[in-house]
């Protein structure tokens, strides 16, 4: 199907990609998709896995106009407070003990846009244990996952042991390689949301142009240096266009 992406690229780059930087194995035959930016990929995901009435627990990582693109097909998004010094998770149980109905899955952002808070892997240990509990999905956006700026690296949903098998993570290159315009993204993991994901793009595009696909691949298995310079140069100061 031309619109999941080639499997060698970028397909194998981010799961390389996800190898080099995590030690985690991803088929990308199964568990890999390419897909027009990252966002995209997590609202078209939360619509497919959404039962009529019954919404995702979303993290306030959605702005106001994702939330409302988010509406359809019959689901309440409920938004989570998420900021520097909150308790990330305790904010997930608040919201949940309030919500209105049961929900189907959780969306999770860390690094955080736009507040910058972060997370620890005990968070997601918590947020894998909950979806075990309640029979739900996650979507981890870890589109900022290079731009820590301690000299940390963002932890993976993934580093959960044993691997879960219910999240996915949608994961974006070019935003910290300095040009969101190209919207090169990739969604990773559960090989039925994945599979899923890719169905439903079938009908939506026929995949995109092969030569950003390829300069997504490229930027993932070459270009390490660039995001470390243009890390410094967020951690600066402003960017300006």
């Amino acid at each position: 199907m031309p619109s999941r992406g080639l499997p060698e690229v970028p397909r194998g780059a981010i799961c390389d990609w996800y190898q080099r930087k995590y030690g985690q194995r991803f088929d990308p035959e199964g568990e890999a998709v390419v897909t027009l930016g990252g966002r995209r990929a997590s609202r078209t995901l939360a619509g497919d896995r959404r039962p009529r009435g019954r919404g995702p627990l979303a993290g306030s990582l959605l702005s106001d106009t994702s939330l409302r693109r988010d509406h359809s097909p019959g689901g309440t998004p409920v938004p989570v407070s998420t900021g520097p010094g909150r308790d990330a998770y305790a904010e997930i149980e608040a919201r949940w003990g309030a919500r209105p109905s049961k929900p189907r899955g959780l969306i999770v952002n860390f690094p955080h846009n736009p507040t910058s808070a972060v997370t620890d892997v005990a968070f997601y240990d918590k947020v894998v244990a909950l979806a075990k509990r309640e029979e739900m999905w996650v979507i981890s956006d870890l589109a900022y996952a290079d731009l820590m700026h301690d000299g940390r690296q963002a932890p993976s949903i993934f580093q959960v042991r044993p691997r879960a098998t219910s999240p996915s993570r949608c994961s974006r290159v070019f935003e910290e390689l300095f040009d969101a315009r190209w919207r090169v993204g990739f969604c990773v993991g559960n090989r039925e949301l994945v599979g899923a994901l890719t169905s439903i793009k079938g009908y939506l595009d026929y995949g995109m142009f092969r030569a950003h696909a390829a300069r997504g691949g490229t930027a993932l298995a070459s270009c390490d240096a660039d995001v470390v310079a243009n890390r410094e140069r967020y951690r600066i100061g402003p960017v300006c266009w």
